[in-house]
């Protein structure tokens, strides 16, 4: 008798003791990195549960166990998945979380029309965040340093015009298509070397709405206004009475090229 009210009395004990599981919410992200647009496959391993929620920037997904998302971004941005994971019996439950980059349009598609002149030194760089980089220079160009696949290039512009194309790779599948195009002269960016003596000849009037006129030059020459954009506005061969007709130009500034070197500056009202 004393033995069994013993063994009942353990028992009871024993139930009151008794600590529920709790559960582990686990699981795996196939990427961590990821262009826009990309997917990313989510594998459950939790243990001790049977239901579960995924989230993903604290949004409710799906009640799957184990899914795939894709996630968008306009540019650059760390999204967070998490995992609920629930046991039913007791109800207890466990949270986890990881973080995937995700990007896109920052690395931006983009041409540039640069404002070089023959001569000039030209040195491109890849994106700092590119995991590799291809140069296409069309035409070829003698090149001062780098290569096809370096992280820069530098070499001297001979021919306008000259493309110059970067394709460069990100981690997560994303690439950038970057376009350069030297098609235009700037002079008055990268200055001019190359000057006629001013007390050789004589530019008015200066502002100029309609004759311009340049005295100590030879009838017969050849003048040339270029503007701010490096393009050649007006080419006529100076006249016996030294004119030039800038009536039709556009309002602006520009420089006086005499037979191929610069005179002086103008502005044209």
């Amino acid at each position: 008798m004393f033995y069994s009210v013993k063994c009942i009395a353990v028992a009871m004990l024993a139930s009151c003791c008794t600590v529920d599981a709790q559960p582990v919410a686990a699981f795996s992200a196939g990427r961590h990195k990821v262009c826009s647009g990309g997917t990313v496959t989510l594998t459950n391993q939790s243990t001790g549960s049977q239901a579960y929620k995924w989230f993903v920037n604290d949004v409710f997904y799906s009640a799957a166990v184990n899914d795939s998302v894709v996630l968008y971004e306009p540019c650059y941005d760390l999204q967070s998945i998490k995992l609920v994971a629930t046991d039913t019996i007791t109800g207890l439950s466990d949270t986890a979380t990881t973080v995937v980059e995700v990007f896109d349009t920052c690395y931006m598609h983009y041409n540039i029309e640069m404002t070089n002149c023959i001569g000039d030194t030209i040195l491109r760089k890849s994106h700092r965040e590119a995991i590799a980089g291809f140069w296409n220079i069309s035409p070829p160009a003698n090149l001062l340093s780098g290569c096809d696949t370096c992280d820069s290039v530098q070499f001297i512009l001979s021919v306008i015009p000259t493309r110059v194309e970067l394709l460069n790779f990100y981690e997560g599948g994303c690439s950038q298509k970057t376009t350069y195009h030297y098609d235009w002269c700037n002079p008055f960016v990268n200055g001019i070397t190359e000057t006629v003596k001013e007390e050789c000849f004589k530019i008015y009037p200066n502002p100029v709405s309609g004759i311009l006129y340049i005295e100590g030059v030879e009838a017969g020459s050849a003048i040339e206004l270029i503007d701010v954009l490096g393009r050649c506005a007006r080419r006529q061969l100076l006249t016996a009475q030294g004119s030039v007709d800038v009536s039709i130009l556009a309002s602006g500034m520009y420089i006086v090229r005499v037979n191929g070197v610069v005179a002086g500056r103008v502005v044209k009202e």
